[in-house]
């Protein structure tokens, strides 16, 4: 968790589908499951990030709700300009984020480094990508579309050369909490498919997936 500290922010009128953010009904505090892109909370929320509670507008503090209580308190309160949310900064258990020619982020959006036993995201360099995750956050695994392979356990040193250009690829990010992967492992949707040169070096070689 980059921080512990809880902060307000400032939430607009509206109850919880129309500010765009969603709630797991029965946690408390309350996690945030998902902003909507674009929408008045985007950059301000993330996914993963933990609610404790709401200061309403005669700076009433409410706290000890859970995710559904807090949609029916914003939705009763919908008229107030003055509520802000009681939240805590942390990391979601995990998040895709697709890079390459099909997608909207583009590998050098990001830079990534070996930490131990763990790939983290150390920066981020595309201003719309820093309002949905924070660095931090590891790599759990990856899985190359153009290719239909998906690797677990690897060093960035193995997998820094892949990760150019236009390839095509979804980077499962994990809270960095997770322990890494310990072995490395290789998937494959295509029967008897070989990887030798697409990452320009022969580090991995597929098995027959009936």
């Amino acid at each position: 968790m980059p921080a512990t500290a809880i902060g307000r922010i400032s939430i607009p009128k509206g109850w919880a589908y129309d500010v765009g953010v969603s709630f797991e009904n029965t946690a408390k505090p309350i996690l945030v499951k998902s902003v909507k892109k674009k929408g008045p909370m985007w950059g301000k929320l993330r996914q993963g990030y933990l609610v404790h509670g709401i200061v309403l507008g005669d700076n009433r503090k409410v706290e000890g709700l859970n995710g559904g209580q807090l949609k029916t308190l914003l939705e009763n309160t919908s008229k107030s300009p003055d509520r802000k949310l009681l939240v805590q900064v942390a990391f979601p258990e995990e998040v895709e984020l697709r890079f390459g020619s099909n997608h909207t982020y583009n590998h050098e959006d990001v830079g990534f480094e070996q930490l131990g036993n763990k790939i983290i995201l150390k920066k981020i360099h595309n201003n719309e990508l820093k309002q949905q995750i924070l660095p931090g956050m590891q790599i759990g695994s990856i899985f190359f579309e153009d290719v239909g392979v998906e690797v677990f356990g690897y060093k960035w040193s193995d997998l820094a050369s892949c990760l150019k250009g236009t390839t095509n690829c979804r980077i499962n990010m994990w809270d960095p909490k997770r322990d890494a992967p310990r072995t490395k492992n290789v998937s494959t949707q295509k029967i008897g498919f070989r990887i030798t040169c697409w990452c320009g070096r022969p580090w991995i070689t597929t098995h027959r997936h009936d």
